[in-house]
């Protein structure tokens, strides 16, 4: 799963829950927003999952990121 810009807010914490429930399968995640963004959203989607999932950070918007393994 790539997630582009998206910052998880605790607001919304519940439907975020709720739709990454839908991927039971998913171990890895690509998280990508412009620079200089909080630090604690790894910290937040960490709470999302009641598994481990491999998170990788792209930093920068420019090109919207596509893993090698694609």
């Amino acid at each position: 799963m790539v997630v582009i810009g998206y910052s998880f807010p605790y607001f919304n914490r519940e439907i975020d829950q709720l739709i990454f429930k839908q991927f039971d399968h998913l171990n890895r995640i690509y998280l990508q927003y412009p620079k200089d963004v909080h630090t604690s959203i790894k910290d937040r989607v960490m709470n999302l999952f009641p598994y481990n999932v491999e998170i990788h950070f792209i930093e920068g918007a420019d090109l919207f990121h596509i893993p090698d393994n694609f």
